[in-house]
């Protein structure tokens, strides 16, 4: 049976997970050769060509087909990327509150 003090412990280890999570991604940011490979060399001139290649008529439909998919894997990437930090944002604005109530539950004696 999960109790309140439980599933706010849980909350609060998930919570930790992604702010966790945050600082990772702000360190692979940072990277240099992150800048320049993924999100330069990748996701803009890798994917232009994609995109250009999908419209290419001397492929076949299944390779114009993955040309494009691989065009929009940028944009799956950054939009991942993007809800990683929200979401980390989210846990930080409530690591405070959920502290606080964990601490409540404890003086109230609850396991």
């Amino acid at each position: 049976m999960t109790t309140p003090l439980n599933s706010l412990l849980e909350l609060h280890e998930n919570n930790e997970q992604k702010i966790a999570l945050n600082a990772r991604l702000e360190r692979l940011q940072a990277n240099a050769d992150f800048r320049e490979l993924v999100l330069k060399l990748w996701m803009v001139d890798d994917c232009a060509r994609y995109a250009q290649l999908s419209q290419a008529p001397q492929l076949t439909p299944e390779q114009r087909e993955d040309s494009l998919n691989m065009a929009a894997a940028a944009g799956h990437f950054k939009r991942w990327m993007a809800v990683k930090f929200q979401e980390s944002q989210v846990a930080l604005n409530m690591r405070n509150d959920l502290s606080s109530e964990i601490d409540e539950l404890r003086a109230e004696g609850a396991e």
